[in-house]
Formats: C-alpha cells, sequence, structure tokens
C-alpha cells in the first residue's frame, strides 16, 4: 500500500502509477518496479532505484514511516509533468485555495444579502428550512453503471459515471483486474477491455472507500486450458482444447505452448464462465479430478477448485499428505486456512479419479469426496448465482467430469467433455 503519512506525496503517487500504466502498483513484481526505475531515469535524468520506490508505495516496511529526499520528490514531480515538488504542492493547493475562497465568497455575499434584506428575515428562514429538507429528502446521488457488460472473451465494456457532487480529487475506478484508473473528470463515460473470462466486481473508490460497484461478466466460448504459475492466476496462453473425453494438457503440450522454463514449475488454469442459472446457495457441484506424477502433478499435487458468484466466491484446495500447511477452504464470508487450522481432511492422494462434491442448502457448504462429507461450516452472506468454475492443478492434472444440480435434484449442466 501507499504510504499515506502525505497527502500531496500519496497523489504524486497515483499520477505516477496512472501514467506508468502497468496496473496498480500493489501488484507490481521486482521486473516492473525496475522498468518504472528506468522509465523516471529516462523522463528525469535523476535515478530513483527500485528499491526506495519499493519504499515509497509501502512494498517495504519502515519504521516510523519514510520520508523520501526533496531530490527524490522532485523527480516524482517532474516525471509526471511539474517542475518540482514545491511546483507540484504549490499546484494542488491553489486548486484547493481556489475551492475555499469560492465557499469563503459565498458566505460574504449571503452575509450582506441579510444584512441589506433584514427586514425579510422571516422569509429566508422560511426558505432556508425549505432547502434543507429538500436537501435532506433528495441526497446526491453518484451515478456508476456499465454498459455491454456481458459478453465473450475478448470483451470491451462501457462505464458512466457521474461524481459531480463530490469535490475529492481522489476518486478511482478499480477494475478488477489488478488495474484502477484515478478519475480527473467529474462526468464521463469510459471503456476497459478484459481479455480473460472471468466475473469482475468493478468498484468506484475514494481511497479505500467504495462508493458504488457494478459487474462485467465475461463468458467462454468453450472450457479453457491456460498456464499458470501462482494459483488461479489468469493467464492469456491457451491451449488446445481436450480431444479424448477429460480436460488436459499433458506436459509436452504445456510446453510447446510457450512453457517459462525458468519459473521451475507451472499449474494449469481450467476454466468456464457461463450464466449457469443457478443459485449457489441451493446447489450441488459435483466433479471427477485426478492430479499424480503419472499424469504430470508436480511438488504437492495440489487440486484447486474455485466456483465465481455473484456476490462471493467458494474456495478449497487438496495437497498431497506432507502438505499439511498447505489446504484452504473458503467459503463466502467463512475462510479457513491450514496454516492456523487442522485441515488435514484436505491431505489426499489423487492417483486416481476421485468424486468431489460441493453441496449448499440453509447458508451451510460441505466439501464431499466419494461420498464422504470432509468438511462443513456455516457462512452468513449469500453466495448469489454461479457464474464461473475454474480448477487448478499444480503441474498437468486432469478433469473427467463436471454437473451442477439446483436444490430440487434437477440436473441444470453437465459435461463430461466427450466429442460432440
Amino acid at each position: 500500500m501507499i504510504q499515506k503519512d502525505n497527502p500531496y506525496l500519496v497523489k504524486c503517487l497515483l499520477f505516477v502509477e496512472q501514467k506508468f500504466n502497468a496496473g496498480s502498483a500493489d501488484g507490481y513484481t521486482d521486473k516492473e518496479y525496475k522498468a518504472l526505475s528506468d522509465d523516471i531515469y529516462a523522463t528525469t535524468g535523476v535515478l530513483i532505484s527500485a528499491l526506495t520506490l519499493k519504499r515509497l508505495y509501502g512494498r517495504i516496511q519502515t519504521s516510523g514511516g519514510y520520508s523520501p529526499q526533496e531530490a527524490t520528490k522532485d523527480a516524482l514531480s517532474k516525471y509526471i509533468g511539474f517542475n518540482n515538488w514545491n511546483h507540484f504542492v504549490n499546484t494542488e493547493f491553489s486548486n484547493q485555495s481556489t475551492r475555499g475562497l469560492s465557499a469563503i465568497n459565498k458566505k460574504s455575499r449571503l452575509t450582506l444579502l441579510k444584512a441589506l434584506l433584514y427586514g425579510l428575515l422571516a422569509i429566508l428562514v422560511l426558505l432556508g428550512i425549505f432547502f434543507i429538507r429538500s436537501s435532506y429528502l433528495t441526497p446526491f446521488r453518484i451515478l456508476f453503471n456499465a454498459d455491454k457488460n456481458i459478453g465473450k472473451a475478448p470483451h470491451t465494456a462501457v462505464f458512466s459515471y457521474d461524481i459531480s457532487g463530490l469535490s475529492s480529487d481522489s476518486i478511482f475506478i478499480d477494475w478488477d483486474d489488478t488495474q484502477r484508473f484515478l478519475l480527473r473528470k467529474m462526468k464521463d463515460t469510459i471503456r476497459h477491455g478484459y481479455l480473460i473470462p472471468y466475473y469482475f466486481n468493478v468498484r468506484l473508490c475514494e481511497k479505500q472507500k467504495v462508493l458504488a460497484t457494478t459487474f462485467v461478466h465475461v463468458l467462454s466460448p468453450a472450457w479453457e486450458t491456460r498456464i499458470s504459475y501462482q494459483p488461479f492466476e489468469p493467464t492469456i496462453i491457451t491451449l488446445a482444447a481436450p480431444a479424448d473425453s477429460v480436460l488436459y494438457a499433458a506436459p509436452h503440450l504445456v510446453e510447446s505452448s510457450g512453457l517459462d522454463k525458468t519459473k521451475g514449475f507451472y499449474g494449469l488454469d481450467y476454466r468456464y464462465f457461463y450464466d449457469f442459472a443457478v443459485n449457489a446457495d441451493e446447489m450441488i457441484f459435483t466433479s471427477r479430478v485426478k492430479n499424480s506424477e503419472h499424469t504430470g502433478g508436480l511438488f504437492c499435487m495440489d487440486i484447486g477448485f474455485n466456483l465465481v458468484c455473484e456476490f462471493n466466491e467458494v474456495r478449497f484446495t487438496f495437497y498431497k499428505p506432507g502438505c499439511e500447511a498447505g489446504p484452504l477452504c473458503k467459503i463466502s464470508d467463512r475462510e479457513i486456512s491450514g496454516m492456523f487450522t487442522d485441515l488435514t481432511q484436505f491431505n489426499l492422494g489423487f492417483n486416481n479419479w476421485r468424486t468431489v462434491s460441493f453441496m449448499t442448502a440453509a447458508k451451510r457448504g460441505s466439501v464431499i469426496v466419494d461420498g464422504d462429507t470432509i468438511f462443513s461450516t456455516d457462512y452468513t452472506n449469500s453466495l448469489g448465482k454461479l457464474k464461473g468454475i475454474i480448477f487448478f492443478t499444480m503441474g498437468s492434472g486432469m478433469i473427467d467430469m463436471v454437473s451442477i444440480a439446483g436444490a430440487d435434484g434437477r440436473m441444470v449442466y453437465r459435461e463430461d467433455f466427450s466429442a460432440h
């Protein structure tokens, strides 16, 4: 997170982040911090090290806060188009003072008017009461909505917003894809493109406060297989579709599709996003999965399940015995980690096919393996409609079948990956 003790520095860093155009600094890698350092040097002739940038953006914690040198602040200001730090601060202060002076002048005129029209004081009081009541009954509404917000990947959504009634200049849109955009106009229409299938919760924010939300549902043309280097990390490398009744990308296919061998490992992200028209709070999800050395599984042979829903998500992961700290189970607002809780029931071998189900009823979720319930917990916040399914396997795992049934047992979706 950005250092917050200096509001001018906070805003300056947000402008730097926006000019660099690589998404939120919260998600920068070492490579991106080095690239930002090089870009600042190319623009200003001043070198700000990647280490200093990490301190500024809060990626490296410092005791008592971090106060950069004047030369560093000058370079940041030049990078975003100002002469130096004082020029940036004075410009921002002038903008704020202009707003303050306008308010003072308005008050002075009102005072003079009341003095000249003292005899009409009773009418003014009545008018004041009327306007106060009107303002109370009809408060300012923030407008934020999305048009063309459902479509197949790649997809561009159109957003409209109106924040004219707000005086803040720190309002931004979080696109829910590691990028955010600082708004400089009070009312506008803006477009944003999404490359991969997912259900994106887009937020209009002021600093850390969420002002309004909308969504973009990017649909899958079919089940996709993608290379991933972190669990459920979206990628843009798509592998060939299955051809032999299972969803599976063998190691040789992964390698030929653009595997980065410098990572030393990889995972597969199998996903399908679709309007399933089923209430995730009352459903039964079932699949058959396998991950082993024989299929090309790696390390702890992870198999992760992610059911992305309208308001929240379901996520749970299996690891082979010996990896007891790894398992995680999240059902809406209820989240439990194997680091702090004994979840050894999720340490299972998947050398052979196993049937894994997830069932919800009356705000209670249960994980079932081969007919045995291994975990159940209550949750509070509704999941809403099911919007997408993601499997993650460390190395090359296999998916054989996926089915979804409603609360009445009626099948609403089934895929066995056989040729159609």
